[in-house]
């Protein structure tokens, strides 16, 4: 019983040996085989220049023009750092460093439906007769819904609907309707001859008003005038008192 158990104990042993053999050999955590050695990894920012050997640890060298590596690695070439396309509607949030690569997000005007996506769209534009329900975000497009019947909105990406305009209540009357892109046309009740007949005393009263200013003008021109004959006349009449004085 115990040459069996004996043998059987030995032949797993072998299977297990040979697996190794056939598989290389098992490296811990951080290490990687190479030629039957177990070699440390490179640390993030830098990759493997030169394998390690029985008497040297592995070289690595660190990431540079336009490359990173962000995690351990066993690998000689770096990663090449993300290309923000501003065609694409994309700008730089963060620079690619020799431990990370660049991040884009969307520009300003323009989402993605995703977090990291490689093609941004434009948000909508609400049109007249429609306001802005919800603005855009980063990753959310513009949400746009139709003016309620009574009110309207004439521009682009106008945050309100308006209400039409009451003709009735400030005393004129509806000549046209308002609709979801126009107030509401409303026109004076007053007839012409009503307008005539009330615009009358008005130009009367201005007319009279000039008429006045003129006349006033006139007798001030008038007086000035009488005045500098008067003033004329003592001139003259003062070289005879000197001579009779004589």
């Amino acid at each position: 019983m115990n040459v069996i158990t004996h043998g059987l104990f030995w032949l797993y042993m072998g299977s297990v040996f040979g697996r190794i053999l056939v598989r290389g050999l098992i490296c811990n955590p951080g290490e990687y085989e190479i030629k039957g050695e177990c070699c440390p990894m490179c640390a993030p920012g830098k990759v493997v220049s030169k394998d390690c050997t029985i008497s040297g640890n592995t070289v690595c060298v660190p990431c540079v023009g336009g490359t990173y590596m962000d995690h351990i690695n066993a690998v000689s070439k770096c990663l090449r750092c993300r290309v923000c396309d501003s065609g694409s509607g994309l700008t730089v949030e963060q620079e690619c460093t020799y431990q990370s690569n660049t991040k884009c997000k969307c520009k300003e005007g323009y989402f993605c439906n995703t977090k990291d996506c490689d093609l941004c769209q434009p948000f909508k534009e609400c049109q007249p007769g429609r306001r802005v329900k919800e603005h855009g975000t980063l990753y959310s497009d513009t949400v746009c819904e139709p003016c309620q019947e009574g009110t309207f909105s004439n521009e682009i990406m106008s945050s309100t609907c308006h209400k039409w305009t009451e003709c009735s209540e400030v005393g004129l009357k509806e000549d046209q309707r308002g609709t979801s892109t126009s107030d509401s046309v409303c026109s004076s009740n007053m007839k012409p001859r009503e307008k005539i007949t009330l615009a009358a005393p008005f130009c009367f009263f201005i007319l009279s008003l000039l008429i006045f200013v003129m006349c006033k003008k006139a007798g001030k021109k008038k007086n000035q005038a009488h005045m500098e004959t008067d003033d004329g006349r003592c001139e003259s009449h003062e070289p005879e008192q000197e001579q009779y004085g004589r």
